[in-house]
This record gives C-alpha cells, structure tokens and sequence, in this order.
C-alpha cells in the first residue's frame, strides 16, 4: 500500500483544535469570572455546575493556564482520588514535581505547606467532581483543612477552592458543614448546555483547523444533522 503521508506529517492544520482538552471559544464569561473572583486581597471560591460536556474542566484548565503572579494552581480529579491521602498526594506532586516519597498524611501536608513557604505562594485548588468526596465522606474535612491551611503554617495563607460538579441536584455549598460554610463562601458559575448556534459555530472551527484538503458539504451535511437533533458525538465525513 502505498504511503501518502512522511513522518511528521499530518492530514489536520492544526491538531490541537482536536485535542480531548481543546476549548471551544464560547466561554470567555466564566473565563473572566474566575479570573475576577482571583483579583485583589480576598480571592473567592467558587461552585462550577453544569451538565457533562458543557466546558467546566476545560474552563477551569485555560482558566489556570493564563494565572500569573501569586497563586500555584492544583486540578485533582475527585473521581480517581477521593481519599484525604490521595488528594494531598495529588496536590504535592504538582507543587514538587514529584510524588512525594512519603504514605503519611502530615509528612505530606507538610511538604505541601513548606513548598507553598518558599514560593510565598497561595494555593488555588480545582476539585473536580467534588460530589465524590461527599460519597466518599471526605469532602467537609479536606475543605476545612484546605481554607483554614494557615492554622498550621503561619507563613501560608488559606487555599482558594474551585469545586466543580455536574451534579445539578447536589448543593455544593449546603453539603458544607458550618463551620466550613463560614470561609467557603463561594460565588456560582453556571455552565449552560451549547446552544445550536454554539455547536454550528464550534463545528466550523473543526471545518477552518481540519483537514488540509478539500471536504466539500460535509461540514453542511452535519450540521444538518445537528439541527435535527443528533447527539454531538459527530464525524465529519470527507469527500
């Protein structure tokens, strides 16, 4: 069979319009809202709720890319780490670079504080799925540890948490004891399912960064079926 591409080449312009964790430009509100909530001397928390697939992680990961200054930004996926070891674990090897050596919560906790000391740094946490630690029984206690981590360590400051759920039933905040509700306080960001004119334009992004021939009415063949009500989960057909 004959090879039509060389090594390196590839049929897409640009291949990262097509990456898992691409963001699609229709979220530049919560984008600037989470940066505002992170402007001046008393940076809030917030709630991320939406539906599956609405861009609430991949808000949250551009949201992080783009920080300067003060703050180190953590993304731990609840699903995969619920227990307090675990997200602690989590959380160090992004502050090390490394997993840390030690199976002890303090030792680790620690670790956490003396690295967020060096870097005279605040931590901001993204809990993803955060409704698993509910199930899990962790979540009050890793919130209140995380917002009040200056009790420990004089030389840091509290931890900013986003805490993401698709859960539109669960009240992140309500599930929160009191005593955690008393410096949690955060803002809500609401995540809305795409529009139709939303997918229509996101699909001709995918057309604009695609293929690197020609695929004509393909891109009007499925947003078609888009308008008709197929599930997203579309492929575009070339020829």
């Amino acid at each position: 069979m004959k090879r039509l591409l060389r090594a390196g080449q590839t049929l897409l312009r640009d291949p990262d319009a097509f990456d898992f964790v691409y963001i699609p430009d229709h979220h530049d509100a919560q984008i600037q809202e989470l940066a505002f909530l992170l402007q001046g001397a008393g940076p809030r928390n917030a709630v991320l709720r939406g539906p599956p697939g609405t861009g609430k992680t991949t808000t949250v990961r551009r949201a992080f890319s783009e920080l300067t200054g003060e703050f180190i930004p953590v993304y731990v996926n609840c699903r995969q780490n619920q227990t307090l070891l675990a997200v602690y674990r989590c959380i160090a090897k992004d502050l090390l670079g490394y997993a840390s050596p030690s199976r002890h919560l303090d030792d680790t906790r620690e670790a956490i504080a003396a690295r967020l000391g060096e870097k005279d740094a605040r931590l901001l946490v993204c809990l993803d799925d955060a409704n698993y630690l509910i199930a899990a029984g962790t979540y009050n206690l890793l919130l209140y540890q995380l917002l009040r981590l200056y009790e420990g360590w004089e030389e840091v400051r509290g931890a900013v948490v986003f805490a993401v759920t698709s859960d539109l039933a669960l009240n992140l905040y309500a599930e929160a004891d009191a005593s955690v509700r008393s410096v949690f306080r955060p803002a809500e960001v609401t995540f809305l399912p795409y529009t139709k004119a939303e997918i229509r334009d996101i699909l001709a992004d995918r057309v604009r960064y695609g293929p690197s021939f020609p695929c004509e009415g393909s891109f009007e063949k499925n947003s078609n079926r888009m308008a008709a009500g197929i599930p997203a989960a579309l492929v575009i057909e070339f020829g």
